[in-house]
């Protein structure tokens, strides 16, 4: 790869393929007069880190965001969520469960875990964005329109 880009990627790889880095984003839009918008739409409810699939009598964890509110309670995979607050997850969405709590509010799940059920506390965590828009920087150079334009014209 390095021979062919005619430089070296070895710290890209490290940090953005192999790594768990953000990609830098703002920094390669501006280079092409744009900025990238990321936000939370109202009514977004918190988030607790998780990656769930539907189950019968709830939603059984597939994946934890490390540091999440779910990580940070100590849920792991393949625990069963069957309840928030006494409020069944088997019929409803976690969102709407989440709804009514604000971020940092301490809610219970009841939680079945190698066939004992538990409960559970979780610290919630703010909204996840999900508002994402790329827009031109009103006051882009010559320079950044000209890269903008190859990028958008696959002539790079």
């Amino acid at each position: 790869m390095n021979e062919v880009a005619g430089s070296d990627f070895t710290a890209f790889f490290e940090h953005y393929v192999q790594g768990t880095a953000p990609l830098p984003y703002g920094k390669a839009f501006a280079m092409a007069g744009l900025t990238l918008g990321i936000g939370v739409p109202e009514g977004s409810p918190p988030s607790i880190g998780i990656t769930a699939l539907p189950d019968d009598r709830g939603l059984r964890v597939f994946a934890v965001r490390p540091g999440g509110a779910a990580d940070r309670a100590g849920l792991g995979r393949d625990d069963l969520l069957i309840a928030v607050d006494n409020q069944s997850l088997a019929m409803a969405d976690l969102n709407e469960r989440l709804k009514p709590y604000p971020p940092g509010a301490s809610a219970p799940f009841t939680v079945e875990r190698h066939g004992r059920q538990e409960i559970i506390y979780l610290t919630l965590d703010p909204p996840v964005p999900s508002s994402f828009a790329i827009r031109e920087l009103p006051a882009a150079t010559p320079a950044q329109t000209a890269i903008r334009d190859r990028w958008l014209t696959g002539r790079i």
